[in-house]
């Protein structure tokens, strides 16, 4: 009897040990996955110059802004993109102008360049972007090839590549596009292809007090009437 006395606390106690606490019961979920999306900055290795300074724009909502400026050219040794960007299997895909870049994501503040068949590139410079936090956008301007319309002082474009379809301030450049888009219009209304130098900048709503994200045209090339952008 004295050993079974004895036997039951170290039972007891040891069941109140492998009992589990209600907090073990509570599953612990993974950290959610960093999306990509934000501005990515860094210098780029450059064959013929010390290196392209390239700024990387990731938007929320599936499009990029990507400018480039190749050092020591001058300040016309500029390139710009923009197009649609897709992740998947850790990868960075922009599909803009030319033929695709990929880029492999280090963690959730890198990007590192890949080479033109999506392989690594075995090199010991520098190929990497990281994240920018204190620029909130791409303050350069990117070509579009795009489809104007102006009608009750509503004037809007739409990106042919991208389908991004947004009011255009009336400030910078804008002028110029609005007679080039009056002297070949069809008809009221109706739109017109041009060719023009943007950026994306929020700007005062046409209503209301709030603002809204527009194009701005820092250069009015050309209109091409006739031309059509794809249906979107």
């Amino acid at each position: 009897m004295r050993h079974l006395l004895l036997l039951c606390p170290m039972l007891l106690l040891a069941a109140c040990r492998a009992a589990p606490t209600p907090e073990a019961l509570v599953a612990v979920a993974p950290p959610a996955a960093v999306p990509a999306t934000g501005l990515f900055a860094g210098t780029l290795p450059c064959a013929d110059c010390p290196g392209i300074r390239t700024t990387l724009q990731l938007r929320p909502d599936a499009r990029f802004l990507l400018h480039e400026r190749y050092e020591g050219r001058g300040e016309q040794a500029v390139a710009s993109d923009f197009g649609h960007w897709q992740e998947a299997d850790g990868r960075v895909t922009l599909a803009g102008k030319g033929q695709p870049r990929q880029f492999r994501r280090d963690g959730p503040d890198r990007l590192r360049l890949l080479d033109l068949a999506g392989s690594e590139i075995r090199s010991p410079l520098p190929y990497d972007l990281h994240r920018d936090t204190r620029t909130a956008a791409i303050a350069a301007p990117v070509s579009l090839h795009a489809a104007f319309t102006y009608q009750a002082d509503a004037p809007r474009l739409r990106d042919c590549a991208t389908g991004l379809d947004l009011p255009v301030a009336m400030t910078a450049d804008y002028p110029a596009l609005e007679r080039g888009y009056l002297a070949v219009r069809p008809a009221p209304g109706a739109p017109v292809v041009v060719q023009v130098d943007v950026t994306l900048e929020m700007q005062p709503a046409m209503e209301g007090d709030g603002r809204t994200e527009s194009w701005v045209v820092r250069r009015f090339a050309t209109a091409l009437p006739g031309a059509a952008c794809p249906a979107g």
